[in-house]
């Protein structure tokens, strides 16, 4: 007989093969509060209330690695409430990299990246500006921070999906708005985590590497655009 462990990776294992972070949405906000309780039956808990379990557990980690494929659009990013850090790919468009402290960031066109901004930017140098910047702004957007910060919640209406169905540490919840918009959850150290998102664009978020350090900084000077 396959082991829960076993069954949930297997879920899980599928998400890599399938093609940004798509906003939960609901009628009514809800509030969530940090909680202490372990939770040991996801599967037998109401969805609603999984759900926000695991986006306090996420917040609570303090900083993840999310990595969003959408058909042609790409992130790899790792955050926290302060600092964000990674890569923005678009197929036809190029690549920007991007690190984000505070209200400062500094990005990086490729070739193709410049080009699409009608060469308002240097190709392979790093830019300078604060966060209110237009670009700067469009680009710190694809962070969302406030994931760590914002305590109201959107909560989707939500139901418990076929797959995992009796593995009591992990739960598939299925929206009832979109069907095929998935959530997969697993209790990690006894709390349930948002590991990942499938939604019915065809995109797919996955959060891991919870609680690593961002240890985000600024560029080398010798790297940056000597004038922007």
């Amino acid at each position: 007989m396959t082991s829960p462990k076993t069954r949930t990776a297997l879920v899980l294992a599928g998400l890599a093969t399938t093609g940004l972070l798509t906003a939960c949405t609901s009628n009514s906000p809800t509030t969530y509060t940090t909680r202490t309780a372990h939770p040991t039956n996801l599967t037998a808990q109401d969805p609603a209330d999984v759900y926000r379990q695991a986006l306090t557990a996420n917040a609570d980690a303090g900083s993840l690695r999310q990595r969003v494929d959408s058909p042609g659009r790409h992130s790899d990013l790792r955050i926290s409430a302060t600092e964000c850090a990674g890569t923005i790919t678009h197929d036809r468009e190029g690549q920007f990299d991007l690190t984000v402290i505070g209200t400062q960031a500094w990005a990086r066109a490729d070739t193709r990246a410049a080009a699409s901004v009608g060469h308002r930017v240097p190709a392979n140098r790093w830019i300078h500006a604060n966060t209110t910047h237009p670009l700067m702004r469009t680009l710190a957007g694809y962070c969302h921070l406030e994931q760590f910060t914002n305590t109201v919640r959107l909560t989707p209406d939500l139901d418990q999906g076929p797959a995992i169905a009796g593995t009591p540490d992990s739960a598939v919840l299925i929206s009832r708005d979109s069907p095929t918009t998935r959530y997969f959850i697993t209790a990690t150290s006894g709390r349930p985590r948002l590991l990942a998102i499938r939604s019915a664009d065809g995109e797919t978020t996955r959060n891991s590497d919870f609680g690593t350090p961002i240890n985000a900084h600024p560029p080398h000077p010798a790297h940056r655009a000597p004038r922007w």
